[in-house]
């Protein structure tokens, strides 16, 4: 699955999203929105999160601002 952004393929898992912190060679991420450890074999799955941010470095936002920039987007579409 995956986004495909410029010719590249983007996955959207908790490895690669703003809201997760990865805690290291097999240790899973901790996500930031749900406050909750998701196990490796979870982690790299896709499960097409409403939360799902992709990190862009430029920006220099820590993982709780895009949670908050997250919130704000979802918040408004209701």
């Amino acid at each position: 699955m995956g986004v495909e952004l410029k010719g590249v393929i983007i996955l959207q898992n908790c490895f690669q999203c703003a809201l997760g912190k990865p805690l290291g060679e097999g240790k899973g991420v901790y996500c930031h929105k749900f406050g909750r450890l998701i196990p490796p074999e979870d982690a790299g799955k896709e499960w097409g999160c409403n939360y799902f941010t992709e990190h862009i470095p430029e920006e220099g936002f820590t993982s709780l601002q895009y949670l908050l920039l997250k919130e704000n987007e979802i918040a408004s579409k209701k």
